[in-house]
């Protein structure tokens, strides 16, 4: 019972980091994208002819 809790105390743990990674590169790639594009509220939102 203890060998299958710590299986999953790693489990937890390595998600746990996986999501911190996740966010931080998401937050890192909304600032880059907004330093390159500028807010997404600025972009004009008429139609293009096709």
């Amino acid at each position: 019972m203890r060998a299958r809790m710590g299986v999953l105390e790693d489990r937890l743990d390595n998600l746990t980091r996986s999501r911190d990674a996740l966010a931080r590169y998401i937050d890192q790639a909304a600032r880059v994208s907004e330093e390159t594009y500028g807010p997404f509220g600025s972009i004009n939102s008429e139609p293009s002819p096709a």
